[in-house]
């Protein structure tokens, strides 16, 4: 992530380079990324005690300039709405209700640091 901003402690933007081309609007990991950069704007309110003005995707492998920047939702509604999603997450883990119901795409499982687990521990088949 890069933050840039107007003054040493006044961040205003915050950008997340992606090695893509930019995906379609519904495409289902869309989501994961916007909420990864909600969760940063969280983090740095946390650090700085404000929100970024602009969140931003940028997709470093694609063809068209004009549409390698994909602004993302910064409200405060969104970002507390993920941090509620996070909230329930941990709530089922520490509860032990993790179990995987969808095979994820491959390029998820193909990226993911522990997916050797996944077939080791029947997982995933």
């Amino acid at each position: 992530m890069t933050c840039f901003s107007r003054g040493s402690e006044d961040w205003k933007w915050s950008i997340s380079k992606r090695k893509a081309a930019r995906p379609a609007e519904d495409a289902p990991h869309l989501t994961l990324y916007r909420q990864q950069l909600q969760l940063y704007a969280y983090a740095l309110q946390k650090q700085n005690g404000q929100y970024p003005e602009r969140l931003w995707l940028y997709w470093t492998d694609e063809a068209r300039q004009e549409r390698a920047f994909m602004e993302v939702p910064c409200g405060r509604d969104e970002i507390e709405a993920v941090i509620a999603s996070v909230d329930d997450l941990a709530t089922k883990i520490q509860q032990r209700q993790f179990a995987v119901r969808t095979t994820p795409p491959s390029m998820i499982c193909q990226a993911c640091d522990i997916r050797s687990l996944c077939r080791k521990e029947g997982i995933l088949s």
